[in-house]
C-alpha cells in the first residue's frame, strides 16, 4: 500500500508542476517558461534551455537577451546572444560597460520574469 501511495504523490505532484506550466515568447525564437511558481528559465524553442539559473528580469536589445539571474551574487548578469546561442556571464560593471559600448538600454525592470509576465508586465524585445 505505501508503494501505490508514493505513486499516487509523484503523479499529483507531476500533473500540477505540468498544469502550472507558462511559456512566454521572448525574442527570435526563444521563450521564457517554467512553472507558475519559479520566476522562470529561458529557453530556445520548447525544449533547448539556454539560461538556467532562474530570471530575475529580462529585456531584448538588438539580438540579445540580457538580464540577471536568481541567487548569484558574482556574475549574475547575463548576455545571451540569441544568433549565436552564446551565454555569457558577467558581474554588473562588466556587464553595464559592456551594454553600454554596445547602445543597450542599462536599465533593467526586475519584475519581467515569469512572475511578473503572468501579471501583466511587458516584454522590452529591444532598445
Amino acid at each position: 500500500m505505501t508503494g501505490w501511495l508514493m505513486v499516487v504523490i509523484a503523479v499529483t505532484a507531476v500533473v500540477l508542476v505540468g498544469l502550472s506550466f507558462k511559456s512566454y515568447p521572448l525574442i527570435n525564437g526563444y521563450r521564457l517558461q517554467g512553472p507558475s511558481f519559479t520566476q522562470g528559465w529561458i529557453f530556445n524553442g520548447w525544449w533547448k534551455p539556454s539560461c538556467l539559473p532562474e530570471i530575475m528580469g529580462v529585456q531584448g536589445c538588438k539580438d540579445w537577451l540580457i538580464g540577471n539571474v536568481k541567487g548569484h551574487s558574482e556574475n549574475s548578469y547575463f548576455i545571451l546572444n540569441t544568433s549565436t546561442e552564446e551565454l555569457t556571464r558577467y558581474s554588473s560593471n562588466e556587464w553595464y560597460a559592456e551594454l553600454r559600448k554596445a547602445g543597450c538600454r542599462t536599465h533593467m525592470n526586475d519584475d519581467t520574469n515569469l512572475k511578473g509576465l503572468q501579471l501583466g508586465e511587458t516584454f522590452h524585445p529591444g532598445f
